[in-house]
């Protein structure tokens, strides 16, 4: 219980509060802005840019992969067109089984 008395009879030292005569510094420091004028803002654009667009191949005449032609030849093949619908026509004619698995 002694111990509890000289804690108690104890007293902590007075604490000194200081005012600093440098007011003007503290103040530059709390009231620290973002500059707003037009000069430091970042400018807006109008309008977006354009979208990419793939460049365009330029083929000459020569480098073409494929051989322009001035004229189509249209054969006339009539005989074997006919002899092929004619053998479609003699095969379809047979029923088909169904295969039962």
């Amino acid at each position: 219980m002694s111990i509890d008395q000289e804690l108690l009879e104890m007293k902590l030292p007075n604490i000194k509060v200081i005012t600093s005569s440098n007011d003007d510094e503290d103040d530059k420091y709390i009231n620290c802005q973002t500059p707003k004028s037009s000069q430091y803002l970042i400018p807006k654009n109008l309008s977006c840019p354009p979208a990419p667009k793939k460049p365009k191949m330029v083929f000459s005449c020569c480098s073409c992969k494929r051989r322009l032609i001035d004229e189509f030849n249209i054969f006339d093949e009539q005989e074997e067109i006919e002899s092929f619908f004619r053998f479609v026509d003699v095969n379809s004619t047979k029923k088909r089984r169904r295969c039962l698995v």
